[in-house]
């Protein structure tokens, strides 16, 4: 079966989960043992076989003034489950920017193992989750075929969204080395002397701002889809995209059964987008929920950026043969219905706001002109969503720029890095650049992995250099392993 909502989701982070509610239930410990500046009370998650802690722990939003607005931090925690277990908890960040961490606490698959021996923290990072969460307004309902493929990022509904928020938050507030400074505010408050940090997405990029910042307090730290404090959000996005999506190609034409069905893939492709030279195109979609026929107007742009989007996952990429055969040879339903069932990120728990102030304020004001041309030649994507994003930002307000924010981490500690070697969001280059400041890194490429690092391969080998905190004690052997599901060949039967 095919999820179609995932490679929306995964343009922003990692997978989203239910969030734990507290209970009364039997009361628990953390494992280090000792006074805690938070009030922690049993908690449950429904997926979860041992209770949660849950606790709510306030920060300034200002934190020069150290005064006026506060914004009540989301805290969930998965004690450890051994008797004996290691005072270093792991703390997980997630990705977005936007994601909230908690509502990903209770899927048991991902975490049992790392909670055997050491807490696992979950910390809604400012404006997320259930931490004083910035989401912009829900778009209304989508009655015409034409709101499916409009285009991105759209500088007036930027504008409402930080009308809307302006009224209940600072947005200049809401970066990342704010979100830092709370997280190092907890743990001191949790009364853990170090940590170790798991990030995935932009959860990697806010554990090297910890890494910067609080050096002595990291054990080690488990970074999967490395997006580095020196990537510029969005700009390796073009680039990215064309390895991942020529892959794909490459992926099909081994395939007997997908070279079957779509012998001249990238001729395919050349073909759809060589129909966009004199602009957009008219094509008749059925709308997904009204089930009226509609003429839409679409760009290559939207086209390209439809294209991106689904190879962020596995369920996504694996319809792209299917995707662009249909259209080359005159039929665009399979698009229309495709892409038009995607669901805003919005539903899925990502604050929109934090990921604007987040991207706004730290990397987009930051790309140069000689940087978007270098970065967008040659390639399907073109410039566009560079160019977007940044007439968005115009719009968006801006603290001033911590000096450091933007410049490569330097640090001893062990450090686990997982990319894929399919990823169009944090393609494995951002970690092999950031390798040259790293001595006791370690780069493990997984085969056949988009921007989804939630295999059992990737879980173990984080379990095991967790634990170990030694990342040259890692089998690797399975990450050569990986394989990509197999292609699409006919539309699924719940887009029929």
């Amino acid at each position: 079966m095919i999820h179609l909502n995932l490679p929306t989701l995964l343009l922003f982070g990692a997978i989203l989960f239910l969030n734990p509610s507290c209970t009364a239930l039997t009361p628990t410990r953390i494992a280090s043992n000792r006074p805690s500046g938070i009030e922690l009370k049993p908690c449950n998650a429904a997926r979860l076989e041992r209770a949660a802690l849950c606790a709510k722990y306030s920060v300034y939003e200002d934190r020069t003034a150290q005064s006026g607005r506060t914004i009540p931090l989301n805290i969930v925690i998965l004690p450890a489950t051994d008797a004996e277990s290691k005072t270093d908890a792991i703390f997980f960040l997630a990705g977005g920017p936007g994601q909230g961490a908690g509502s990903i606490a209770n899927n048991a698959a991902l975490f049992a193992e790392l909670r055997r021996e050491r807490d696992v923290v979950f910390v809604d990072l400012r404006g997320t989750g259930e931490s004083h969460r910035l989401a912009c307004p829900a778009p209304p309902e989508r009655a015409e075929g034409q709101s499916f493929f409009g285009e991105i990022l759209e500088p007036s509904t930027i504008r409402a969204c930080r009308d809307s928020l302006d009224k209940i938050a600072d947005l200049k507030h809401y970066g990342t080395a704010n979100a830092v400074a709370d997280l190092e505010e907890v743990r001191a408050a949790l009364n853990y002397d170090k940590i170790n940090l798991y990030g995935v997405s932009y959860g990697t990029l806010a554990a090297f701002e910890y890494l910067r910042r609080y050096p002595e307090r990291v054990r080690a730290a488990a970074l999967a889809g490395v997006l580095t404090a020196a990537a510029k959000l969005p700009l390796h996005f073009p680039t990215a995209a064309e390895l991942a999506l020529q892959r794909v190609f490459e992926d099909c034409h081994d395939d007997e059964s997908c070279r079957g069905k779509f012998p001249d893939l990238r001729g395919d492709f050349a073909k759809v987008l060589a129909g966009f030279e004199r602009g957009p195109i008219m094509i008749d979609i059925e709308h997904p929920t009204r089930k009226a026929r509609q003429s839409v107007s679409l760009s290559r742009a939207i086209f390209s950026e439809r294209v991106r989007a689904l190879l962020h996952s596995h369920s996504g990429a694996r319809v792209i043969p299917l995707l662009i055969h249909d259209p080359a040879h005159g039929n665009w339903t399979t698009f229309g219905k495709i892409a038009a069932a995607f669901i805003p990120p919005s539903a899925f728990g990502i604050a929109t706001g934090v990921y604007y102030s987040v991207t706004c304020g730290e990397s987009v004001a930051a790309i140069s002109e000689a940087e978007i041309g270098q970065e967008s030649q040659n390639t399907f994507l073109g410039d566009y969503r560079i160019r977007r994003h940044h007439q968005a930002c115009e719009a968006w307000p801006r603290g001033a720029l911590d000096p450091d924010i933007g410049q490569p981490v330097a640090s001893t500690s062990p450090i686990l890095m997982l990319s894929g070697d399919s990823d169009p969001a944090t393609p494995m280059s951002l970690g092999k650049e950031a390798m040259k400041f790293l001595p006791n890194a370690r780069q493990i490429i997984l085969r056949n992995t988009p921007h989804s690092y939630t295999s059992e391969c990737a879980r173990s080998m984080i379990a095991v250099f967790i634990s170990r905190g030694e990342a040259n004690a890692v089998d690797a052997s399975c990450a050569a392993r990986q394989r990509r599901p197999p292609f699409v060949t006919e539309l699924p039967v719940q887009l029929n």
